[in-house]
């Protein structure tokens, strides 16, 4: 995430990109299922169009917060476009393309919420899947759990399996306490999440969150102007409106963060209120199994 991150690793995602190419100069494909990352596929998409190869695009790139023209690109290269939030399919389909809605990967798994509000004591720590994120999140994290207020819940990390384990473990050490570390939301009263997916899994759990985000600060600069959407959390992009807090680069500051969590850890008014904006959310992604579905339309190219 970011420019200057991406720069960091430029040759061995250089060398990524050239050995898929290569291999698909090589063997016999039938049809390319890409998966996200649009500054990687992208580039990876045209080429396999030029070879013939038809292009599946699952995950479509967030056009409708940023970079707007891709849309176009992805109409006139890609043979199926698959987008994971229902509002995206009117949004493309306004500028001339296509695109299917077959269900959000994350509704599969975790099963509807109840009438009643998720009980516990835990107060889950979502820092990021990034290393970057890792750092920029996870001391601002600890900081705010060890607060008055908020250090009465336990805090549980919720480690990203793609890092080392033992990048966490400088942070634990100056925290002083136990932390328990397990990709779990039971149990968990509320939650700190750095944004991306793990903020509409917090929500499909009922769990109350703040959304944090820090990016490197040229980078930051460079992206902000364009930025198209006024919330980053997809929930409150979903909903319409901001239903889990953010604060972003130097807005998110401890105490800050500790105010507006606090409710949400304490008092049942606060947290019955947000359950029902999120079984709201839940309901805008509907119940789609996306996995068959996108299964059988990757059988149908490749037939």
């Amino acid at each position: 995430m970011g420019l200057l991150e991406v720069l960091r690793h430029y040759r061995r995602i250089r060398k990524t990109y050239r050995s898929i190419l290569r291999h698909c100069r090589e063997n016999p494909v039938k049809a390319a299922l890409l998966l996200d990352y649009p500054g990687f596929n992208f580039p990876l998409m045209r080429k396999l169009h030029a070879m013939g190869i038809p292009v599946i695009y699952y995950i479509c790139p967030q056009v409708w917060a940023w970079k707007e023209h891709r849309v176009q690109e992805l109409g006139r290269y890609a043979a199926r476009r698959i987008v994971i939030f229902p509002f995206e399919v009117d949004f493309f389909r306004e500028r001339g393309v296509e695109a299917d809605y077959l269900g959000h990967p994350l509704v599969e798994d975790i099963p509807p919420l109840s009438d009643v509000p998720p009980s516990g004591d835990r107060l889950a720590l979502l820092p990021g899947s990034r290393l970057q994120e890792v750092r920029r999140h996870f001391p601002l994290f600890l900081e705010v759990a060890g607060m008055d207020g908020i250090s009465g819940f336990p805090p549980r990390l919720f480690p990203s399996p793609t890092l080392d384990p033992a990048l966490y473990q400088p942070y634990l050490t100056r925290f002083g306490r136990r932390v328990e570390q397990e990709r779990s939301f039971q149990n968990c009263r509320a939650a700190l999440v750095a944004s991306g997916t793990a903020t509409l899994e917090a929500a499909l759990h009922g769990v109350p969150s703040v959304v944090v985000y820090r990016l490197n600060p040229v980078s930051a600069m460079m992206l902000r102007p364009m930025v198209r959407v006024d919330h980053i959390s997809i929930v409150n992009i979903l909903a319409g409106k901001k239903i889990f807090p953010e604060f972003l680069q130097n807005e998110a500051q401890p105490e800050s963060i500790r105010q507006v969590l606090a409710p949400y850890l304490s008092e049942q008014r606060e947290r019955r209120t947000m359950h029902e904006e999120l079984k709201r959310v839940r309901s805008i992604l509907g119940e789609n199994r996306v996995t068959p579905a996108l299964a059988d339309l990757v059988l149908e190219y490749a037939a």
